[in-house]
């Protein structure tokens, strides 16, 4: 192993430590800024399951052995919810008429069904990804060959541009102002994760290049930029779902 893999693989290891430690921070800040609000409950979602995602990804690079490495793969198949949640949570956050209380079933089927079927099958067996012994790198994980692993990635992929597609649009649409701010911040940061996840997962393993998921990089930007919508806009304290009930709430009989 060269020096400079050597320093590009543990700067890419540092940022799963350092995205764990930021979107567990973030969560849990937002969540107790107001636990009844179902923006924040998902945000906190999104986080708490990045957080599992980045650890299960350090611990399976540190891994001596095929079978942790295996171990930690499959602890890690829960990767899927991480996307679910994170639209999810963008459809919420910016009023789509699809997070409403009477489309609850169409997210369902739509969304968490077939990511618990992917998290399973990533769970029990090898039809998503496989440990393999990489020549100068050591254990790597790669997409497995079949129609399974290609059914995960676009699906995953479809959920992630409808993400970013709700969080920009809402962007445009809404009046200047604190909201459109803190969309806009949340639609470049969506898009972040996309552009890095991509890299990974679609276009380094055609070069034959399998290395530390890039993830987690978009991750912590992502992060940053809802810590600056935070402490700039007061994201979770103002927000579309939560600034009609706090007035509400504040208004004198």
């Amino acid at each position: 192993m060269s020096d400079i893999f050597t320093i590009f693989f543990l700067i890419l290891v540092g940022f799963c430590a350092v995205s764990a430690f930021t979107t567990y921070g973030l969560g849990m800040y937002a969540f107790a800024q107001n636990p009844s609000s179902a923006v924040n409950r998902l945000f906190l979602a999104v986080t708490l399951s990045a957080t599992c995602w980045a650890i299960g990804e350090f611990l399976f690079w540190h891994s001596a052995g095929y079978e942790g490495s295996l171990f930690w793969l499959r602890a890690s198949s829960f990767w899927v919810f991480v996307a679910v949640f994170t639209a999810h949570f963008t459809l919420t956050f910016t009023n789509h008429p699809l997070a409403r209380k009477n489309k609850r079933g169409i997210l369902l089927v739509s969304l968490y069904l077939p990511a618990l079927l992917f998290t399973l099958l990533g769970l029990f067996t090898d039809q998503i990804y496989t440990v393999t012994l990489q020549p100068g790198t050591g254990y790597v994980y790669l997409s497995s060959a079949g129609p399974i692993s290609l059914a995960a990635k676009a699906y995953v992929s479809l959920v992630m541009v409808w993400a970013v597609y709700a969080g920009i649009s809402s962007w445009r649409r809404v009046r200047p102002g604190r909201i459109r701010r803190q969309n806009r911040l949340v639609g470049i940061g969506t898009a972040t994760v996309v552009v890095f996840g991509a890299l990974s997962g679609l276009i380094l393993p055609t070069f034959g290049i399998y290395t530390v998921n890039l993830v987690f990089i978009g991750i912590v930007v992502f992060s940053l930029l809802i810590a600056h919508a935070i402490h700039r806009y007061g994201m979770f304290t103002l927000s579309p779902q939560t600034a009609v009930p706090e007035i509400l709430r504040t208004m004198p009989d």
